[in-house]
């Protein structure tokens, strides 16, 4: 008898304390402040699992008091029948726990399906920013000059995950675009993407032509230099843009290694040749001076983030008749080695003539840029700035333009270095100065004979 009642206490001890433990984190649950749905669902989830594994303990008490007390004592089978009852009343609470956990797992699905449609809303909406430069500057021999000489806006987005579009719009020196105090205003890029597959997508639109240093030297306030190198004048202007057809991507090749390309089919140069160079050979959109197009690509290849190679290539008609080919061959690099960075393109333009040899630009240039931030002073950098930036650059510009005139077989070189600094205290507000320093042999190209002071303030927001 002593052993079966000695069952029977330990069981109803055991029945006990289990239910205090039990009822103490249900009142917390009910009565917790937290007010994030995840943090209540998993508290919950927790209760729910600990009341199912101390329900299942209580049963199996339960049913051994049951056993112990069969035949003994009426007060005996009276303790059983008030541990029953509590059983029942921990299985009710339990499933009102159970519905309390559904409709929290509600709340929580429900939350997360409008986190991700403003997420997926987010990434497709319109992104808008933009950049510009301001300059001041003095020739040999003329007046010092201020100019606001570009203002970008950028607008891109992305309305399908497969789809979309990027967008420049200049404005150069637009104070009165067409009146007396000049100006223009131009449609840079404008083009749309559709990706086939991650390494392929075709684009269509106003696009930059791929051929030269176009990353580097396109976007002013970035270039580390001032003012644009010969070759983005007289050979392949840096502002190149144009209607084409093509595909573009990129892919790593290796851990090391990633290879990125364009290739269009394009209007292409006319026959606006000059001295000065193929600016003016840029053709207005929509219209073509002859029925044959060009095809222009451009592959790249970057070497964890320190080095990358481009190889550029151009073909097409250009004079009206559409039987003279202009053929181009272009290699641009970038290399960062700790605090030094060198960049340069080389890059060549050939145009038959029908008469005499063909016409010949050829030209590029090398920039060195070292970072000396660590001379800054504390207020130049320091918390305010902490990614602030100083670098001393020069670049050395050559140009070469040969056989333009049958009637005249002279060609014109200049060549010119640039000295100064550039500093970024941070990415969004960039001043440089330089002091440039040319000569031309023969006839010249873009300055001649010449040396400037220059400095400027850009931004890009």
């Amino acid at each position: 008898m002593k052993s079966k009642q000695h069952q029977m206490m330990g069981a109803l001890g055991l029945l006990v304390s289990i239910g205090a433990t039990v009822a103490t984190p249900s009142v917390r649950a009910a009565d917790s402040t937290e007010t994030a749905a995840d943090a209540r669902l998993d508290a919950l989830e927790k209760h729910w699992a600990d009341l199912q594994a101390e329900m299942a303990e209580m049963r199996a008490a339960l049913q051994a008091l049951q056993a112990a007390t069969a035949g003994s004592q009426p007060q005996a089978a009276v303790a059983g029948a008030a541990v029953e009852q509590r059983l029942n009343a921990v299985e009710a609470y339990a499933q009102t726990l159970n519905t309390q956990l559904t409709e929290v797992k509600t709340t929580v699905d429900t939350q997360e399906q409008t986190l991700t449609a403003s997420s997926e809303a987010r990434s497709r909406a319109l992104a808008l920013s933009s950049y510009g430069t301001f300059v001041a500057g003095k020739h040999a021999g003329e007046n010092s000059t201020l100019s606001a000489e570009s203002f970008e806006i950028v607008l891109s987005g992305q309305p399908h995950d497969r789809i979309g579009f990027f967008s420049e719009l200049e404005f150069e020196r637009a104070a009165n675009i067409g009146g007396p105090r000049g100006g223009e205003a131009l449609l840079e890029q404008a083009y749309v993407d559709f990706s086939i597959i991650d390494a392929l997508a075709l684009r269509a639109g106003v696009v930059l032509v791929p051929f030269g240093n176009v990353v580097t030297d396109h976007y002013a306030p970035l270039r580390d230099t001032i003012t644009k190198p010969l070759s983005s004048f007289a050979i392949a202007p840096s502002s190149w843009s144009d209607n084409g057809l093509g595909v573009v991507g990129d892919t790593d090749l290796s851990k090391q290694w990633h290879l990125n390309y364009e290739a269009y089919l394009v209007t292409g140069l006319g026959a606006d040749i000059r001295a000065a160079g193929l600016r003016n050979a840029r053709q207005g959109f929509g219209s073509d001076n002859n029925g044959d197009k060009a095809v222009v690509a451009h592959v790249g290849f970057n070497y964890l983030d320190n080095l990358t190679l481009g190889l550029a290539a151009y073909r097409g008609a250009y004079d009206d008749a559409g039987q003279l080919a202009m053929t181009g061959f272009g290699l641009d690099f970038s290399w960062t080695l700790a605090d030094l960075k060198l960049t340069g393109e080389l890059m060549r333009m050939d145009a038959e003539r029908a008469v005499a040899a063909d016409t010949r630009y050829w030209g590029g240039y090398v920039r060195s840029s070292y970072d000396v931030s660590q001379v800054l002073p504390e207020n130049l950098r320091g918390k305010s700035f902490p990614d602030a930036r100083l670098a001393l650059v020069y670049e050395y510009d050559y140009v070469d333009i040969g056989n333009l005139d049958p009637a005249v077989e002279v060609s014109r070189r200049e060549w010119r270095h640039t000295l100064g600094f550039k500093y970024e205290p941070t990415r969004s507000w960039i001043f440089k100065f330089n002091y440039e320093t040319s000569r031309a042999a023969n006839l010249p190209v873009v300055n001649g004979n010449d040396h400037a002071w220059l400095t400027s303030i850009g931004y890009v927001f």
